[in-house]
């Protein structure tokens, strides 16, 4: 009698790979290594392809997403930005050069798939609105400015 493999706890299995991979910044074949699935799912030995392949796709994802929220800005961090003025011809928004303009994000809204940034540039108090390919760069985050204080 053959027994088959099957998931106690999928997504409990997936944040343990996935912060495996983050904290030591391995890839996924060394994670799969170093956390023990046996924790997660009940006859491992006769895993297959198809499961591994969509562990592996799932906790991929999850670590790329991670990675993005830690670098996303939050409201009062201190950005660069491009600096964008009103196109009158077109309508909408044209980049004036490729300067770079440093910002205070006043607004943040999450969508299920990105991230809706409001900036207010410091140069001349111009408000500016943009998804998160807007900005460049943090230049100072605002848990650094109360820390030094």
């Amino acid at each position: 009698m053959k027994f088959k493999f099957q998931w106690t706890d999928r997504n409990a299995c997936v944040a343990e790979l996935a912060k495996f991979c983050l904290e030591r910044e391995v890839k996924f074949d060394q994670a799969i290594k170093g956390v023990l699935l046996h924790d997660y799912c009940t006859n491992i030995s006769s895993m297959t392809q198809k499961h591994m392949a969509a562990l592996k796709k799932d906790v991929m994802k999850r670590v790329k997403d991670t990675k993005l929220e830690l670098k996303a800005p939050e409201i009062g961090d201190i950005v660069l930005v491009a600096k964008l003025i009103a196109n009158p011809l077109l309508g909408g928004y044209r980049q004036d050069g490729k300067e770079l303009v440093e910002a205070v994000v006043v607004n943040m809204r999450r969508m299920s798939s990105w991230i809706h940034y409001k900036v207010r540039r410091i140069q001349d108090g111009e408000i500016q609105e943009g998804n998160g390919h807007m900005i460049k760069s943090i230049v100072r985050r605002v848990s650094e400015a109360h820390s030094a204080v």
